[in-house]
Order: C-alpha cells, then sequence, then structure tokens
C-alpha cells in the first residue's frame, strides 16, 4: 500500500498543471523611458499555493533598474514569513536586497547594477494574503559595470526563458521549477509524457512490488514444502504401523495354532492312554520305565570306559 502511494504521488506530480501564470520572466528595458509592473498571481484577490515566480529585470546600456514594492501581504507564522517576496542583485545567489512578507508603506530598491533578481514563492498551506505589486523603471547611471550576473547553464542543465538554470531531470515533471510562464519547463510537454523523476519513482515502485512478491513467493512456497514433507512423513509412519500390526497378528495367529496343534496332540495321547484297559497300561509305563533305565545304564557305562582309558603319551 505504501509502494502504491509513492507511485501515485511521482504519478500525479508528473501530470500536474500549472494554474497560474507568473508573466514574462526576462525583463530587457528597452529604452530609457520604459516603465512596467510585476505582481504575484490574481493580486490582489490572493495567490494560491505552491506558487513560484522569478523574474529578471535588465537596464538599458549604463543604466540602472529603480523598484518600488506598493503592497506586500504574504502569510505568516508567529516569527516568520511562508510567503515571501525576495530580491537580490541580479541572480539566486547575488547580494540580498530584500527578503520579507509584509510592507507598511512602499519599498524603494535601486539596483548597483543593470540588473534586478526578483522571485515570489508560497508554500502548501492556504494562503490568505493579497500577494505583492511593484513597478520598474530605469534611470541614468555612472557606473561602468556591465558585467553581467545571470549565470550560464550547463549542458547538464535547461536554461529558462527568465534566465534561471535548472536540472534537465526537472523539465516536465508537474512543477514550475523554472518560475516563469512561457519557453518553460512545464511549456510544450507532451501529454503524457513522464519526466526522469516520475520514470525513477516508477521504477522503484515496481521494483519494490516485484522484490516482495519475490519475497512472499519465496515464503509461500517454504511453507507448501514444509507442510508436504510433514504430510509425507506422516504417511510413511502410517504405513509402518500398519506393517507392524499385520506382523504380530501374523506372529500371534501362529503362535495360536501351535497351541491348539500341542493341546490336540496332547489330547490325543491322553485319549489314547484312557482307551487302553488298566493292565495294559501299566505294561506300557513299566515298559517306559525299564526302556529310560537302560538308557541311563549305557550312559554310565560309555562314561566309565572313557574315564578309564589310558591316555597315550
Amino acid at each position: 500500500m505504501i509502494i502504491f502511494f509513492v507511485f501515485l504521488l511521482f504519478f500525479v506530480r508528473g501530470h500536474a498543471k500549472i494554474e497560474y501564470s507568473c508573466g514574462t520572466g526576462y525583463i530587457q528595458l528597452a529604452s530609457i523611458s520604459e516603465k512596467g509592473k510585476i505582481a504575484s498571481p490574481f493580486y490582489p484577490s490572493g495567490y494560491p499555493n505552491m506558487v513560484n515566480c522569478v523574474w529578471l529585470l535588465e537596464a538599458p546600456s549604463k543604466r540602472q533598474i529603480e523598484l518600488v514594492v506598493e503592497d506586500l501581504q504574504g502569510d505568516t507564522t508567529t516569527d516568520n514569513c511562508r510567503d515571501y517576496l525576495e530580491i537580490r542583485r541580479g541572480n539566486r545567489s547575488a547580494a540580498l536586497h530584500y527578503r520579507g512578507c509584509k510592507l507598511t508603506e512602499p519599498l524603494t530598491i535601486r539596483s548597483e547594477n543593470r540588473w534586478l533578481w526578483v522571485k515570489f514563492q508560497s508554500d502548501g498551506t492556504s494562503a490568505t494574503g493579497r500577494g505583492f505589486i511593484a513597478r520598474y523603471s530605469s534611470f541614468s547611471s555612472s557606473k561602468t559595470d556591465e558585467t553581467s550576473p545571470v549565470i550560464r547553464c550547463t549542458s547538464t542543465k535547461y536554461k529558462c526563458s527568465n534566465q534561471e538554470c535548472i536540472v534537465n531531470s526537472y523539465l516536465c515533471d508537474g512543477v514550475n521549477d523554472c518560475g516563469c510562464t512561457g519557453d518553460c519547463d512545464e511549456d510544450s510537454c507532451e501529454k503524457g509524457k513522464l519526466s526522469t523523476t516520475v520514470l525513477l519513482g516508477v521504477g522503484i515502485g515496481v521494483g519494490s512490488v516485484v522484490f516482495v512478491g519475490i519475497f512472499i513467493g519465496v515464503g509461500l512456497l517454504d511453507l507448501f514444502l514444509k507442510y508436504r514433507a510433514d504430510k509425507i512423513n506422516k504417511m510413511l509412519e502410517e504405513k509402518a504401523k500398519k506393517r507392524s500390526r499385520r506382523r504380530a497378528t501374523k506372529k500371534g495367529s501362529g503362535l495360536f495354532a501351535a497351541s491348539i496343534a500341542a493341546g490336540r496332540s496332547s489330547n490325543g495321547s491322553m485319549a489314547s492312554l484312557k482307551s487302553l484297559g488298566e493292565s495294559q497300561r501299566s505294561d506300557r509305563l513299566r515298559k517306559l520305565s525299564l526302556a529310560n533305565e537302560s538308557i541311563g545304564l549305557a550312559k554310565e557305562k560309555t562314561l566309565f570306559n572313557t574315564l578309564s582309558t589310558p591316555v597315550k603319551a
């Protein structure tokens, strides 16, 4: 069941649709008079959960960016911001100008070079704030630093239209990792296409199911073999007991038959003696007695002759 929910999480993530727009992510001011605004999605009606919007503002040569945050209201906890606005010098790792979630009066920020990086992000809890709105313009600068802070993307990363770099496996995974709309990681994704992350999740889920299935199958097979072995042993024991009982029965029958035969023989001798007359019985008993005495005398004579025979040297 856990494996199923993990698979479902990856699958839903891979097919989720981004329901908000950040607008143009890379804003290049073409003239000294160009002005504009950026805002959180659906401002001032409130922004959705899991918003990630990133803008890169670039002024014309020898000019700088001026950004005026007119309104900012993001959700907060007791001592921290859940949803926030972040402004940096030119990229996500550059010097920080501002980070916060609530303003009581407009905030004016001037860039130190031609670029300004802006990000608005919300978490997964229900958002109740209005969001933010800011207006940008450019002003003349005497600074000569024209070095671009934009990070170059390596071959293993995807370059978003707002100049952000994300790893290729984040493409078409249902999450707005670039933080922009138009030529970003969730645009032009083929319907039903799964990202590397989702495919990895599917592979892990299927592999886990196969492993658990094999484990359960081996366990059931072991139980079946033990059950079968016990059954065979019991059958052999029953057969051995039956053979022993048959042998005992045959032996008892033989002894019983011999006993009956002996009884019959004894009864026959007694019957033959009883059938004789008194004088005949006495005569037969006397003959038997004489025969026994003759046998005894013969044995004594043989013994005497054996003892009296001299032993040859």
